[in-house]
């Protein structure tokens, strides 16, 4: 009778230790049902959360009801247990949460603020929150064999999340909202009181996504590219390749002259090439610039320029950089397709201070390559090596038809240079290149 009565206990434990809770949120705030948007978005990534909440800070209770709710200390503390680090992992679930609601959203990356996506798909907005308040009531269980907590909990909460878009583009936050969320889990589970703020968390996130605002500002079709009606302020071209008149001198006549019209750009410890389309103008590789606001600029008589990055294509890899002072010598573009088997002319020691400047001539493939986002690449055989990432390629002329996608391959080893056609990198930097990826017939289009 007494092994029966036992039992009683803990079947009637268990029971009680699934009961859901019927508390009310605070604030009388119920969880929304967004609707998905139904317009393709820029690519969003939730980049940054944080809290302004004071370690330590009560941010709500354990209630006490007779038969399912025993607490064992009366209040909740922000960044204790079991508030440690729950933000930590937030972002992955709100990721999952953006795109179930119609978002369009680029692989997680660890990178704060950087506009230089490693994945497929680079981020044209970063998303960051920051929590200001959070209000909770936990009920937690009784493991009623041996009277300890059951370490399971549910209950209600309300959380309110100040947000800010950063556009990775302008280089600039482009929109601020605040929006309330309310969480709730009805039945005690292991980490209830974490999944309550996470599940509050989300349903903010969730009512950001339905304001008009909000969808206005991340509903263009491809939010990296620049219209003709956002140009940078400063003096930009429409249309870059008609800076220059084209040339008809030929290369080995003008290399004394390209000292002028071709820098190194140094960041921090990545180095690369890059060279000017206007006279304060320079073209180089995305990846060179890669985090950077400014950069260094060094031309080959040893001046130091200081440049701003005024736009990127992640994928392209390519990038515009605009210097405050100089007087560099501009050079001619071709945007026309190179056709293989022509002679095209690479720059090797673009900007070394008291060097002179080298060219090393190659013959373009009949074969098309493509970067790892499936980018058409110029490819070119050369007899010396050729090119510094971002160094311009050259026709016969002297006229630019691609840059640098690399630093160049060893002579000899059969494998070609890649070059970014200068067609599709003027289109991705909307600077009036044509169609990206043109259809035209050659070399470096699609």
């Amino acid at each position: 009778m007494r092994r029966a009565r036992h039992w009683l206990v803990v079947v009637a434990g268990l029971g009680l230790a699934g009961c859901d809770t019927t508390a009310e949120i605070p604030g009388e705030l119920e969880p929304v049902q967004a609707e998905p948007l139904t317009v393709r978005t820029a690519p969003v990534r939730l980049d940054r959360v944080r809290s302004d909440l004071r370690r330590g800070a009560v941010v709500g209770t354990y209630e006490y009801r007779f038969a399912r709710c025993y607490p064992y200390r009366q209040d909740l503390y922000w960044g204790e247990d079991p508030l440690d680090s729950v933000t930590a992992g937030w972002a992955r679930v709100a990721h999952e949460k953006l795109a179930a609601l119609g978002v369009t959203v680029p692989h997680a990356s660890r990178a704060l603020f950087d506009d230089m996506a490693r994945d497929s798909r680079a981020a044209a907005y970063l998303l960051g929150g920051v929590v200001t308040d959070l209000r909770l009531r936990a009920c937690a269980g009784v493991n009623m064999m041996s009277g300890e907590p059951a370490e399971r909990q549910s209950g209600v909460g309300r959380i309110t999340v100040r947000w800010q878009l950063y556009s990775t583009r302008r280089r600039a936050v482009v929109y601020r909202a605040t929006t309330s969320g309310a969480g709730r889990v009805r039945r005690r589970r292991r980490e209830g009181v974490a999944a309550i703020a996470r599940e509050a968390f989300l349903d903010s996130l969730a009512r950001l996504t339905t304001r008009a605002d909000f969808r206005a500002a991340v509903r263009r079709p491809d939010g990296q590219q620049p219209t003709l009606s956002e140009r940078v302020a400063g003096g930009v071209p429409k249309r870059l390749a008609k800076v220059v008149p084209l040339s008809d001198t030929p290369v080995r006549e003008q290399v004394a002259a390209l000292r002028r019209s071709v820098v190194r750009v140094a960041p921090d410890r990545r180095r690369g090439g890059g060279f000017f389309v206007t006279p304060r103008l320079v073209l180089t590789r995305a990846q060179v610039v890669r985090g950077a606001s400014a950069v260094t600029l060094q031309t080959s008589d040893g001046t130091r320029l200081r440049a701003r990055v005024l736009r990127k294509h992640a994928e392209r890899d390519v990038a515009l950089l605009r210097t405050r002072d100089g007087d560099g010598r501009p050079l001619p573009i071709r945007t026309r397709p190179v056709a293989s088997a022509a002679t095209v002319f690479a720059v090797t020691k673009p900007g070394k201070p008291d060097a002179s400047i080298a060219v090393a001539a190659g013959t373009v493939r009949s074969g098309r390559g493509r970067n790892r986002h499936g980018m058409p690449l110029i490819q070119a055989d050369f007899d010396a090596a050729a090119g510094s990432a971002g160094a311009p390629l050259l026709d016969a002329t002297g006229n630019v038809v691609g840059l640098a996608a690399s630093g160049g391959g060893k002579p000899g080893s059969g494998a070609a240079t890649g070059f970014i056609p200068i067609r599709d990198a003027l289109a991705r930097l909307d600077l009036g290149g044509g169609p990206p990826a043109g259809r035209a017939k050659g070399v470096g289009a699609r």
